[in-house]
Formats: structure tokens, sequence, C-alpha cells
């Protein structure tokens, strides 16, 4: 389908999902769809809308998950959608959007997804993140942020996925971001990150992968990364990390690739230590 949505729809005062996603649509999303008060979802993704998002969506008290994903939205992300007290879900990915995130959003208790990859926000990540205590996963990934990764991060016990890589942070990795006891997946590849692998980060007892490549790390690698025993993927590549290569890493039996090309290690890794479906790239194998 192509065209606008018909403000003919803002009539359907019972209507409580509507899905529009995955098709041509275009144009401006107009303030009719505020009137729609019983709604619980809107999917307006990966179709081909532009401007602004209406202040008039921050009235839909009821509504649970708001995906307008893959479009060509611009302008800043309305304060009125920290109104939405009920929404789970918020999906503004791939857009244009720019600006700051609105402190608003810190309201939005209920919050367990919140993607905003993609897009062109600015500025500097605020504390007021970490109040959404219920986030499993949350994704910054590709922006235009700058500053540090805020401390508070470290008080979201319930997320999985945090993936921060591409968004220009400086500075360096909060060791409060050890007590994420539940994360499986930490993405803070391709940043300005300076300072060393904070030793915390081998309490990540969930952790799958871990990509802190491509940044400015220094020091060693603390050899309490053993201890993350569902460990498949370290990703250390493009760094400034030297010393000795911890043999605790041979503790992790699941690990299926260990990235550590360019960097400045000065010793040797023996390969009996290691798994050996293990893809080892950028370091040097004793094979004694």
């Amino acid at each position: 389908m192509n065209g606008n949505i018909p403000s003919c729809l803002g009539n359907l005062s019972s209507l409580t999902e509507l899905y529009l996603s995955d098709n041509q649509l275009s144009g401006i999303i107009s303030s009719f769809l505020g009137s729609l008060s019983s709604l619980t979802k809107l999917d307006l993704s990966y179709n081909q809308f532009n401007g602004s998002i209406p202040t008039s969506l921050g009235s839909l008290s009821s509504l649970t998950e708001l995906d307008l994903a893959s479009n060509q939205f611009n302008g800043s992300i309305p304060t009125s959608l920290g109104s939405l007290s009920s929404l789970t879900k918020l999906d503004l990915s791939h857009n244009q959007f720019n600006g700051i995130i609105p402190a608003s959003l810190g309201s939005l208790s209920s919050l367990t997804e919140l993607d905003l990859f993609d897009n062109q926000l600015s500025g500097s990540i605020l504390a007021f993140l970490g109040s959404l205590s219920s986030l499993t996963k949350l994704d910054l990934s590709d922006n235009q942020f700058n500053g540090s990764i805020p401390a508070s991060l470290g008080s979201l016990s319930s997320l999985t996925e945090l993936d921060l890589a591409s968004s220009q942070f400086n500075r360096s990795i909060p060791a409060s971001l050890g007590s994420l006891s539940s994360l499986t997946k930490l993405n803070l590849a391709f940043n300005q990150l300076s300072g060393s692998i904070p030793a915390s980060l081998g309490s990540l007892s969930s952790l799958t992968e871990l990509d802190l490549s491509y940044n400015q790390l220094s020091g060693s690698i603390p050899a309490s990364l053993g201890s993350l025993s569902l460990l498949r993927n370290l990703y250390l590549s493009n760094n400034e990390l030297r010393g000795n290569i911890p043999d605790s890493l041979g503790n992790i039996s699941l690990l299926q690739v260990l990235d550590g090309v360019s960097n400045r290690f000065n010793e040797t890794i023996s390969s009996s230590s290691l798994p050996p479906s293990l893809v080892v790239l950028g370091l040097s194998l004793n094979h004694h």
C-alpha cells in the first residue's frame, strides 16, 4: 500500500491495535492518531513516513508498544512520549532523529525494550536511563553521542542486551557495568573509549558475547574474564592492549572466537590450554 494514512481512521475510537508495517506508506503522521484513546499497539515500521512525530501520540495512555522503526522521521524525539506510562516497547531505530534523548523518557517505568539505534542523536547520555529498571534491551548504537557512558546503567539489573557501539563515547568503561548479572551481550565497539578494561566485567556470569574492539583501551586483559564460563565471542581488536595474555582464558570451554588483532601483547598463549574449536585472531600461539 502507498499514500498517506487516511484521517478517517481517527474515528475508530474502540481500536486497540493498528499494524501498517512493511508497506510504502509516506507523508507525515497526522495528529489524529492521538485521538485513538483505546490503542495499545501501534506499528508503522518499514514505510516511508517523514517529518516529526506528532506530540499528540503522548496522549495514548493505554499504549504498550510503539514501533516507528525504519522510516524517514526527523527532528527531535518529543518529550510527550514520556507520558506513555504503560509503554513496554519503544522502537525509533533507523530514522533521522536528532538532538538529545529527552529526560522525560526516564518516566517510562514499564519499558522493557528501548531501540534508538541508527539515528543522528547527540549530546551526553544522561543518568536518567538508569532509572528504567524494567529494561531488558537497550540499543543506542550508531548515533553521535559524546562524553562518558553513565555509571547509572549498572543499576539495570534486568538488562540482557546493551549495545552502545559506534556512538562516539569517550573516557573509560564504568566499572558499574559489572553489576549487570543478567547481561548476555555487551557491545561497546567503534567508540573512543580509553583506560583499562574493568576487572568487574568478569562478574557478568551470563555473558555470551563481549565486543570492545576499535577503541583506545590500554593495559592488559584482566584475568577475571576467565570467569565468564558462558562466553562464546571475545572481540578486543584494534586497541592499545599489551602485557601478558591471562591463562585463565583457557577456562572458558565455550569460547569460539578470540580476536586480539592490532594490539601489543608481549607473549604467546599456549594452544593446549584453549578449546580445540576456538578461532584465534591476532595472537601468537605456542603449540608446545
